[in-house]
């Protein structure tokens, strides 16, 4: 299972770093496992 979550997070990573996301594998991780509230990191990233 690990081999599969990592491909998927390699795949993620380049398909949004194309797209001109800047991301990291660990957000991608975060995300595919529901850690992310887009409304708390959006008032967060407005606030800096």
């Amino acid at each position: 299972m690990q081999a599969i979550e990592d491909v998927y997070v390699t795949d993620a990573y380049h398909s949004l770093s194309i797209e001109g996301y800047r991301v990291t594998p660990e957000l991608i991780r975060r995300v595919a496992a529901g850690g992310w509230i887009e409304d708390i990191h959006e008032a967060r990233a407005a606030a800096t």
